[in-house]
């Protein structure tokens, strides 16, 4: 009687198991976890000198567009597209810049750096 419980058991926990864990978001991507994306993006900030036209917590120019609490003014992919794009993007969305001209010239980055510079720009709240 109680083996035929203990398998009654396992067959619910088997059948369950799946849904218990769909609710779950993936914190990897292609191998790599958020917390690595958000360091690698902080790496090619620096690489790419983003300091020289943008700044964080008074570090960097001030002249050009703090990126202070970025992370919760702008979505992920609002970031992206203004760094791999910022001229067509900044003439999709005239409203979001209300009517600046854009400055930002073309990065020439590939999407996947862009999307690790956006993951550690949203870490800025």
């Amino acid at each position: 009687m109680a083996k035929k419980i203990l398998l009654i058991v396992l067959v619910a926990l088997f059948a369950v198991a799946p849904a218990l864990g769909s609710g779950k978001k993936k914190i990897k991507s292609k191998g790599t976890t958020a917390i690595n994306m958000v360091k690698r993006g902080k790496d090619l900030y620096r690489q790419y000198q983003c300091s020289d036209c943008h700044s964080i917590d008074g570090q960097g120019n001030l002249d050009g567009v703090s990126l202070d609490k970025i992370g919760k003014k702008r979505s992920r992919q609002f970031l992206i597209e203004q760094i791999l794009d910022p001229e067509k993007h900044v003439e999709n969305n005239p409203k979001a810049f209300k009517g600046d001209t854009n400055l930002m010239p073309p990065q020439q980055l590939e999407k996947a750096e862009a999307s690790a510079i956006a993951d550690y720009l949203k870490t800025l709240k």
